[in-house]
């Protein structure tokens, strides 16, 4: 049930629609400038475009201006928006676009991509069907199969694939974007993303700055002048209302818009009403906040309490949803809907529907209680539970709403994290995190507690997270038994890593050392990550020696999986060939080839770094001729 963490239908829009009824004003050059953009990705230029400004300035708006002249050059458009309140859900964005077109691709097409790539982008996408098993791949062979997919689907007349709200993108959204930037993609393809400035990660601002000066084209969308506004506002405003509302909203047109739905005279700018939303971002000024909240609260009871309810829902929902959130009927809740929609809250989207402006919905979740919130954050849970949805669709909603002890909770994240780590790692840290707030600390809670802190900093490496999970390693070694051979190696050698990456390679030698010499025999088999972790720390710092000692350690064990069995052999090379046994390292490179044929990516990835110097040594090696 993809789509179901907000409770729309399992298949997501793809293709992009009005997001305002009022009509365009000024915006030439911005227009132009998106119509250049257009006409040099029609001649087989990959282009990034970027819209920036302030929430609320027109950058949805002119992205559909945008959409709507690509569509006039017969190029496909698709178009996604990330969602403030599912920033936990890994690449929803990317989903809420291309899932519903997908659909309607036809076999032959979907051939074009390999067996191995449907089955990755499977997991992704609702979409992709195929006849084996979906495949959780890791982030980067997923990144690749996406870039094809893209080069696919603008093979006919191009393609412009937008991303609205990227400032709330995930992680792994950020991260696919980046690879898409570095590795453009061949064809007529235009990549369109609208953010907020002030609220882009770094991360974010980083990815897009890898796009080639060529290919990048930045419009800063400002607000509209005083003339522009007079025009947006029309003849039926008079001049001192106008004059007003234009230094009220500072020429924002949302804001214009939303301080002249309210009639009478603009609040102060300490109107008590906006108090009661301070969740807003402080970017929105009290005005504006006071004006949603009375626009709010002139619904009726039901439409009020319908409106909060589709707030905690998603940003895009079902009816159904929405009552079971709000503990209503469902015919209530389509009749509130009605009124919503004639109100201009939300807006109808075949039998979905979405609130006219992310701020809108903003505005209407943070006027909801607080535990009315968690009520109804449960209710939405229990909903899509009863709708068969996996646990990943569930966790926001968990998150937001589960009671500490309540060990189901747990489960539900803990399966949920595992699910995306591959793809989304920050994201299954998050999940593992609240996973682990929730769990009481106690004997018997003590091993799922293990087990949750070695995944947890696991997850926070691969995101890039390195003190958190180094806490979250060395927690795992102070609870686990010392019986406990094997977990107590994994804690060891994860918090080595980090200290490592943290630039402390002697601590990083001495966490393994010291658990070493806690083993009761240096020659059981769990000994086998502590010595190759070791080996790797020799080796950089040029202790070649050193590591050769420690693999030969290594070759005492007996039972080695084939995954430290290749890592050995592949970290073997290196000091084979500072030693000079050209011969030893070529065998050495013979067997890394018949055990690395055995295994999958996922094997290899927790010994990433062995590779690294495995194609050093191969470079090194290479020109060497066999005797």
């Amino acid at each position: 049930m993809r789509g179901a963490v907000t409770g729309r239908r399992e298949r997501t829009r793809g293709t992009a629609e009005d997001p305002g009824r009022t009509p365009l004003v000024g915006r030439v050059e911005a227009l132009r400038l998106v119509d250049k953009t257009l006409d040099r990705a029609g001649k087989g230029a990959f282009q990034l475009l970027e819209l920036v400004g302030e929430p609320g300035v027109g950058k949805s708006r002119l992205l559909a201006e945008a959409v709507a002249t690509a569509r006039g050059k017969a190029m496909l458009t698709l178009m996604g928006r990330a969602s403030e309140f599912e920033r936990d859900a890994p690449l929803a964005a990317l989903a809420d676009a291309l899932d519903d077109h997908l659909e309607t691709l036809s076999e032959r097409q979907l051939t074009r991509l390999s067996d191995s790539e449907r089955r990755v982008l499977g997991s992704v996408f609702a979409g992709i069907l195929t006849d084996v098993p979906a495949e959780a791949a890791d982030r980067y062979r997923l990144f690749r199969a996406v870039r094809n997919l893209l080069e696919l689907l603008a093979e006919s007349g191009g393609l412009m694939l937008v991303l609205d709200d990227v400032h709330w993108a995930d992680e792994s959204s950020v991260e696919l974007l980046d690879h898409l930037l570095r590795h453009a993609p061949r064809g007529r393809i235009v990549v369109a993303v609208a953010y907020r400035p002030g609220q882009a990660s770094p991360q974010l601002s980083a990815a897009l700055a890898l796009a080639q000066p060529t290919r990048r084209v930045r419009l800063d969308v400002v607000p509209l002048t005083e003339q522009e506004a007079d025009e947006l506002l029309g003849p039926d405003v008079n001049r001192t209302r106008r004059q007003e509302l234009y230094e009220a909203s500072g020429g924002n047109p949302f804001y214009l818009e939303a301080l002249s739905r309210m009639g009478g005279s603009v609040p102060a700018q300490r109107d008590t009403l906006s108090a009661a939303i301070p969740s807003m971002t402080a970017e929105v000024p009290d005005t504006v906040r006071a004006a949603l909240l009375m626009e709010l609260t002139s619904l009726s009871e039901h439409g009020q309490l319908v409106a909060k309810a589709a707030a905690v829902v998603g940003d895009e929902f079902e009816p159904a949803a929405v009552a079971a959130a709000g503990e209503i009927a469902e015919a209530d809740a389509l009749t509130a809907l009605d009124e919503l929609v004639a109100r201009d809250v939300v807006r109808p989207d075949a039998a979905r529907f979405r609130f006219r402006h992310p701020l809108v919905r903003n505005a209407a979740y943070a006027s909801a209680k607080a535990g009315w919130r968690m009520g109804a954050h449960g209710r939405a849970a229990h909903f899509l539970r009863g709708k068969g949805a996996q646990p990943q669709m569930l966790a926001h909603h968990v998150v937001n709403s589960a009671p500490f002890g309540d060990l189901a909770s747990v489960g539900e994240l803990a399966s949920a994290a595992r699910a995306v780590v591959s793809r989304a790692p920050a994201t299954a840290a998050h999940w593992l995190g609240n996973a682990l707030r929730l769990l009481p600390d106690n004997d018997a809670t003590r091993p799922t507690r293990c087990n949750l802190l070695l995944e947890l900093a696991n997850a926070q490496l691969s995101s890039g997270q390195l003190r958190e999970g180094r806490e979250a390693a060395r927690e795992a070694l102070q609870l686990l038994p010392a019986e406990d051979l094997a977990r107590r190696a994994i804690a060891a050698r994860l918090c080595a890593t980090m200290e490592r990456m943290l630039g402390s390679r002697e601590a990083a030698k001495a966490i393994l050392l010291t658990e070493l010499r806690k083993l009761p025999n240096p020659l059981v088999v769990e000994a086998a990550p502590l010595y190759l972790r070791l080996a790797v720390e020799y080796i950089g710092t040029g202790q070649a020696a050193e590591c050769a000692r420690m693999l030969s350690e290594m070759g005492k064990l007996d039972h080695l999986d084939p995954a430290t069995a290749f890592a050995t052999a592949a970290l073997g090379v290196m000091p084979a060939y500072i030693a000079g046994d050209i011969p030893g390292a070529l065998d050495l490179l013979d067997e890394v080839d018949r055990l690395m044929a055995q295994l999958t990516i996922a094997e290899i990835t927790p010994w990433m770094d062995t590779t690294a110097w495995l194609c050093w040594a191969e470079l090194m090696v290479g020109g060497t001729p066999r005797p």
